[in-house]
């Protein structure tokens, strides 16, 4: 069905070619706190040791809770967190409140409806404005909002960065002001399946559409030790059988080249082992956390090296 998702995105995207410019009018859903000027920003600190970038892959982004489990059993430090997509939920979530058992909790709740909501109607409108799409985001949105004490990204107790893209300029968007729901909701915003978000002045979906790990960004804090985890599926080898096959076997090339040329650039790269999980796959819950787990431990010697030696450098340094 995921294939059609994409499919139906490109036929919006290529029935635009050769149109008169596009006008982005406010939708029926913006609200208040979409209006927000930004001139706030949470404090993050420009010289950071640890910053743990965590990348997309809807329901696959469980599997970042058992890497941030393992993390704190080795008091590996957490400075700043940059989440894309899925990986912005959990990234939230976590800065909010750093202890990976009580994370583990709220995800074991978690269902797929407290972030997806389809709607047939919302998709016929769809086809005609911007304001609806397969997918209404609020539900991540109320979702967020209870299960977080912060509203904002001023009160978070972890530094941390939502990755969106703008969908008009194509530049990738860094949210760390502001209101948390919003921001967290336009990173995973899917373009074709869920509904963007307009704020800022800006129409904003999935950070995964320029920069699956925001790594780029982790650099620009002058992060000492660049932490990413890749919950990515390899590209498989099946068969191009029909046009639906072509396009979206496409769709995966371009993601795919794209995620592998960023995450080179990563310190450490943890990648758990997960196969043949979907976006929706969330009842998976117990196997993707797992997976997290044992790919955390496995680099753990890496990090640990990165890191001694990183501190060691700083010591020679000051003395």
């Amino acid at each position: 069905m995921i294939k059609y998702f994409g499919v139906f995105f490109c036929a919006l995207v290529l029935s635009g070619c050769g149109s008169k410019k596009i006008v982005y009018k406010p939708s029926s859903y913006t609200q208040a706190h979409y209006n927000f000027t930004g001139k706030t920003t949470a404090s993050i600190p420009k010289n950071v040791k640890v910053a743990l970038v965590l990348g997309g892959g809807g329901a696959r982004a469980i599997a970042h809770l058992g890497v941030l489990e393992i993390l704190e059993e080795y008091n590996i430090p957490v400075d700043l967190i940059i989440g894309t997509s899925g990986g912005s939920i959990v990234g939230a979530l976590y800065a909010d409140n750093p202890d990976a058992k009580s994370l583990r909790k709220i995800i074991q709740k978690m269902n797929i409806e407290d972030f997806v909501d389809f709607s047939v109607l919302s998709v016929i409108q769809g086809i005609h404005s911007l304001s609806s799409s397969f997918v209404d985001g609020r539900n991540g949105e109320k979702f967020l909002l209870k299960n977080m004490q912060a509203k904002n990204f001023e009160e978070l107790k972890i530094p941390f960065i939502a990755v969106a893209t703008d969908i008009v300029t194509g530049k990738t968007v860094p949210l760390n002001s502001g209101p948390i729901a919003p921001a967290v909701r336009a990173s995973y915003s899917i373009p074709g399946l869920f509904t963007p978000v307009e704020m800022y002045g800006m129409v904003l979906v999935d950070g995964g559409v320029t920069a699956p790990l925001g790594i780029k960004i982790a650099k620009e804090y002058n992060a000492k030790i660049i932490i990413a985890v890749d919950v990515t599926l390899p590209l498989d080898n099946s068969r191009v059988n029909n046009m639906v096959d072509l396009v979206f076997k496409s769709l995966s090339v371009n993601y795919s080249v794209l995620n592998d040329l960023v995450s080179k650039e990563a310190d450490i790269l943890i990648k758990p082992s997960i196969s043949k999980v979907g976006i929706f796959d969330a009842h998976r819950k117990d196997d993707l956390y797992q997976a997290g787990r044992i790919a955390a431990i496995q680099n753990m010697p890496e990090i640990k090296k990165q890191l001694s030696k990183k501190t060691s450098l700083i010591k020679r340094l000051l003395w």
